[in-house]
């Protein structure tokens, strides 16, 4: 991987998805990437869950009617 984790990466998340993913790895549900956040440690929501729904942003959670 490039010495420049966002230059390579990109902080779009499909540029994430497209360069920095391993498919396998959407296989199981994670719980690192948002460690802390309101969604993950009381709602329990999975990180493939918050990028997927809320776009990578924990915080969105609390638009939810």
């Amino acid at each position: 991987m490039e010495d420049n984790y966002e230059d390579y990466c990109g902080n779009d998340y499909n540029d994430y998805l497209d360069r920095c993913v391993d498919e396998d790895y959407y296989e199981e549900e994670h719980y690192e990437t948002f460690s802390g956040s309101y969604a993950q440690e009381y709602e329990g929501l999975s990180d493939e869950y918050i990028w997927d729904a809320f776009g990578g942003d924990p915080d969105a959670y609390w638009n939810i009617d």
